[in-house]
């Protein structure tokens, strides 16, 4: 019971520290259910779901759900170019996603995580602002709420290789 804990424990320091040291922003394009409720697992980092009406990405044996397994972005690439200003305690900078649509649909849609935005990385202040989007070069609508930045008015057909840029600006307190 111990060992299972203190793993717990660990393995959730690291996410945690991965989402505010490394990335302020990642890919979500897909979400799996797990198994057992995470609200049965001790010291497991629970964020709060704001965004109820962010519907998941359609599962049917035609298109992303084959062979038993949840298809997601295909080979992801990603290009970050930041600036720290460490008396301003600000990062300002772009992040360029480069990912192939194996879904076998159109997408018209795309979230992304802001993990930076979480409520525990935000309590004493600060957070990440979304300056701008492009995809493949032209600006896109886009919303941010809390950590949840969703991007809409796309039309990325199936086996394209669509280019996502994000220019952020993260203030820390």
């Amino acid at each position: 019971m111990k060992k299972t804990r203190l793993l717990s424990v660990l393995t959730t320091t690291v996410f945690l520290l991965a989402g505010t040291v490394s990335w302020p922003l990642s890919p979500a394009v897909t979400h799996a259910q797990p198994a057992t409720d995470p609200a049965d697992i001790p010291g497991v980092y629970q964020p709060a779901n704001p965004h109820p009406h962010v519907k998941a990405v359609p599962r049917t044996k035609s298109s992303a759900h084959r062979n038993d397994r949840l298809l997601g972005p295909a080979r992801p690439h990603y290009r970050m170019n930041v600036t720290y200003d460490a008396n301003r305690h600000t990062i300002t900078g772009t992040m360029n996603v480069t990912f192939g649509n194996n879904l076998g649909f159109t997408l018209h849609d795309l979230y992304f995580n802001v993990w930076a935005n979480a409520r525990d990385f935000t309590e004493a202040g600060g957070g990440t602002q979304i300056q701008s989007v492009k995809v493949n070069g032209n600006p896109t609508a886009f919303s941010l709420s809390e950590t949840a930045l969703h991007i809409t008015g796309l039309n990325l057909a199936p086996n394209s290789r669509p280019e996502v840029q994000i220019a952020f600006y993260r203030q820390s307190a």
